[in-house]
């Protein structure tokens, strides 16, 4: 693994857990912490390996020349840091690349894989690496897609993400509260800690009125939290991402097929046609499930009848899954396109710069393939003789290692 170092001006592993996004970061060190005397985190984590199990996963845009080999990495890599203290962040880490040709060599030296399976971990990581976005909601359905069965206690919200829904969750949920409480005068308190209850992790019996008022037993009534709770996550960030898409959106369009050769034009041509249909079709289809998602609320909140949106929230893992993968989509291409070509035009770019950022942003939203299903490769398992020890095969050969980097 490669040294991640603290130095003055680059951010430390504290400030990125302090100001993470879900989309961005899956926090298992802080869960570790947080959950240690859980015994549903220990029994069912998702990582088999304890160490593997408290690390920070975080979806990153390499900058240019950052990584030795990396012709082809593409516009986002995956990175595992393990902390050197789990007691200091800020002394900073090491971290690997779930990318890395190397990586189930480079697991199997630096961890002790006699009491873990390494065929799950890496099949696991290899999902996360492939996932447009590390939201615990998408994570969750990809995991359960792939028979992968994990402690709800993993699937949390970033401390930020709460923080910044409370008052959208809140203004949502106002209705709510003379429905459940018997038509008593909403107060601005009362819907933000009813929006509080919403987004916090586990059951609470604060909540029992709104769950006799969906006519639900506390195990559906659970799942239905966790999938209402997806749905406006997903409303929460598309209110933010609608700007910066649009701008996204124009650059792409303003892509001229013209000042490329002979060679480049065609590649320029699809890709760009292949990028705005994306778009066009994902928003649609978003627009389409909020609208569902309006309906049903209103039969609740406004007809009195609960029957619509109890229906829509026990249907939710099948839907949001898809909302998840089209935001997650979305919110892939604004990220690549903002970093890779900040505060600049199109037409201010060479052609090759132009050439190799659609090269990379196709390759990223993999488009053409789904993204809740690891491929047969990524199954293969070699079972050892004696114990239960899973070897999976890297798809590409040894690359050099790079030199450290910062986040």
């Amino acid at each position: 693994m490669r040294a991640l170092s603290t130095i003055a001006g680059v951010q430390s592993l504290n400030s990125i857990i302090q100001r993470s996004s879900s989309a961005r970061v899956l926090d298992l060190h802080s869960l570790a912490r947080d959950c240690g005397d859980d015994p549903d985190h220990r029994e069912r984590p998702m990582f088999t390996h304890p160490v593997l199990n408290r690390t920070l996963i975080v979806k990153h845009h390499p900058r240019p020349g950052e990584f030795e080999y990396g012709g082809d990495r593409g516009a986002i890599v995956t990175k595992v840091i393990f902390p050197f203290d789990p007691d200091d962040l800020d002394l900073g880490g090491q971290f690997l690349l779930v990318g890395d040709p190397d990586l189930v060599d480079q697991l199997v030296r630096h961890l002790d894989y006699r009491e873990a399976d390494i065929g799950r971990d890496v099949m696991v990581l290899r999902l996360m690496d492939r996932m447009p976005t590390l939201d615990p909601f998408l994570l969750y359905e990809a995991l359960t897609a792939n028979h992968v069965e994990t402690a709800p206690c993993y699937f949390r919200l970033s401390p930020t993400d709460k923080s910044q829904m409370l008052e959208f969750v809140a203004h949502q949920v106002e209705t709510l509260i003379g429905l459940c409480f018997g038509g008593v005068a909403v107060s601005g308190a009362q819907a933000k800690r009813l929006s509080e209850l919403i987004l916090a992790e586990g059951d609470s019996e604060e909540l029992a009125p709104l769950r006799l008022a969906m006519r639900m037993d506390a195990p559906q009534f659970a799942q239905a939290m966790f999938c209402w709770k997806a749905v406006l996550y997903y409303r929460w960030r598309s209110r933010s991402l609608g700007p910066q898409l649009k701008l996204a959106r124009r650059a792409i369009g303003s892509v001229d097929a013209a000042r490329f050769d002979f060679d480049a034009a065609p590649f320029v041509r699809r890709a760009v046609a292949e990028l705005e249909r994306m778009i066009a079709e994902s928003e649609r289809k978003i627009a389409e499930m909020f609208r569902i998602y309006d309906d049903v609320f209103d039969a609740l909140t406004a007809q009195k009848t609960p029957e619509p949106f109890r229906r829509f929230l026990v249907d939710g893992p099948r839907l949001f899954a898809r909302l998840g993968e089209r935001m997650g989509r979305l919110e892939q291409l604004v990220s690549y396109w903002q970093h890779q070509f900040p505060g600049r035009t199109v037409r201010q770019l060479a052609p090759e710069i132009v050439f190799d950022g659609l090269r990379n942003l196709m390759s990223a939203l993999s488009l053409g393939r789904g993204l809740l299903e690891l491929e047969p490769e990524d199954r293969a398992v070699v079972w050892s003789s004696d114990e239960v020890e899973a070897r999976v095969t890297p798809r590409r050969r040894a690359g050099k290692l790079v030199k450290p980097a910062a986040l």
